[in-house]
């Protein structure tokens, strides 16, 4: 599979895979997010940690969607390139990354980066790791669903009820 990366509309890098999951960019081209085109200007953004993922998302018609394009890695100093604008400018941004162990620090990661009091966590559900898993078993309205249920980031120190909820009753 063969997956072009674009920058304001120009092809700018491929990144290729194979059934094995063996993955290439090709060399020396730019690093960046797999379709940086389509946040530009977008309230919300949602990053998703792999190609396939962001096309699962485009699927149901959510068009505001990136990846990463070198997995979980907690190297995003390519970002950098983007933040200002393509991301200053966005109230949310959803954190769609897979349910694992790498997942959760390219989360911490992103977190970081954009501030968790803009970002917003979406979860799958039990059995599915990814968007693109939990679209194939349970279809579009559900992963939407998700989007809509998206949690919000934990800040430390910031309590709510719901933190309380148990030893109030």
């Amino acid at each position: 599979i063969q997956f072009n990366y674009y920058l304001n509309g120009e092809h700018v890098n491929t990144k290729f895979r194979t059934a094995d999951k063996f993955f290439k960019l090709t060399s020396g081209a730019e690093l960046l997010p797999y379709n940086v085109d389509a946040v530009f200007g977008a309230s919300t953004a949602i990053i998703t940690e792999g190609e396939i993922d962001t096309l699962s998302w485009v699927e149901v018609d959510v068009q505001n969607v990136v990846s990463v394009p070198n997995g979980a890695s907690a190297n995003l100093s390519y970002l950098d390139a983007y933040i200002e604008s393509h991301f200053d400018d966005k109230e949310t941004i959803y954190i769609a990354v897979d349910d694992d162990t790498k997942g959760e620090v390219l989360k911490n990661e992103l977190i970081r980066r954009f501030g968790a009091e803009r970002c917003r966590i979406i979860e799958y559900g039990d059995g599915c790791k990814d968007s693109n898993e939990h679209l194939v078993k349970y279809g579009r309205e559900s992963l939407l669903k998700c989007l809509e249920e998206a949690k919000d980031v934990k800040i430390e120190g910031v309590f709510t009820v719901r933190d309380f909820e148990t030893s109030l009753d």
